[in-house]
């Protein structure tokens, strides 16, 4: 089970997948792509070629080997005991704050044998990032489920830039007056801050929530 935002991140999954299965680094199996959202964003991929970087086969493999899941009704018989034993299930949302990967959790939380699979960062306070610190137990629609199933997680398809991303990008811009920043972990952003301020000299302040800043 991948919990998965649905803009880039489900498709880069696939091709990931479908690479991984060509090359026999994973077992041939059964993808399930349960995202609206994300379905759509696929088709927009297969229909303007020219606006990404996918081979055309690459392309096609973003539904050729996998199931589409559209309605919530198709939803409830992807773990249906008739169909597949093993399979691999991408779902929104990417830090499980709610969309079809709900249900998905409630049913596979309880099971060692399944694992969840988070793909990227996760934000303080979601349910991702309490699986990924190693929650006991996840509660989802004021019911605690307990955490049996094994959880991993993949840093590295984070959109986010690191810190020597940003210092590299700030390489590029003329001095500004004055530097805020308002996204991150608090400890990083303390880092971040003292990075720029010795790497550039710059102003630099972390937002904090509620403060009026006069620009």
């Amino acid at each position: 089970m991948i919990p998965s935002f649905a803009v880039e991140r489900a498709q880069e999954i696939i091709v990931i997948l479908n690479n991984l299965m060509d090359e026999k680094s994973i077992p041939q199996l059964p993808i399930y792509l349960d995202s609206p959202m994300g379905i759509d964003i696929t088709q927009l991929f297969q229909n303007h070629n020219g606006w990404h970087n996918l081979s055309k086969t690459e392309t096609a493999g973003l539904t050729k080997n996998v199931h589409i899941i559209r309605d919530f009704q198709e939803t409830l018989g992807v773990l249906d005991s008739n169909g597949p034993k093993q399979k691999i299930i991408i779902a929104g949302s990417g830090m499980a704050t709610g969309g079809r990967v709900l249900y998905y959790l409630k049913q596979l939380l309880g099971d060692s044998k399944n694992t969840i699979l988070l793909v990227g960062y996760q934000a303080s306070g979601t349910r991702g990032q309490k699986l990924a610190s190693g929650a006991n137990s996840l509660k989802i629609d004021d019911e605690q489920y307990t955490v049996e199933a094994s959880i991993s997680q993949i840093g590295s398809l984070s959109a986010h830039g690191d810190q020597e991303d940003l210092l590299w990008w700030l390489g590029l811009l003329d001095k500004p007056k004055q530097v805020f920043l308002n996204h991150g972990e608090p400890e990083a952003a303390k880092v971040l801050r003292e990075k720029i301020v010795e790497q550039y000299k710059w102003p630099v302040e972390v937002a904090a929530l509620n403060k009026l800043y006069k620009l």
